[in-house]
């Protein structure tokens, strides 16, 4: 019988500024562009209905949201 694995979890929170300073590092990385800009263009519909693994980046960024918007 194969012994059982322990492992541990660390588990951090980070402040609405420091979400936002990750997120706008995601922005930028993934899709060369602004939080503000990411945003801008999500509000206004522009990945509605996109493929998010067509467009490079979007599936990344798209899903970290949450930690700018709740």
């Amino acid at each position: 019988m194969a012994a059982p694995i322990h492992m541990e979890a660390h588990v951090s929170f980070a402040t609405a500024d420091e979400s936002r300073v990750r997120f706008d590092e995601l922005c930028r990385n993934h899709m060369r562009m602004s939080t503000d800009d990411f945003l801008a263009l999500w509000d206004a519909g522009e990945f509605d209905g996109a493929d998010w693994d067509a467009v490079p980046g979007l599936r990344a960024v798209a899903m970290a949201l949450p930690m700018v918007r709740s």
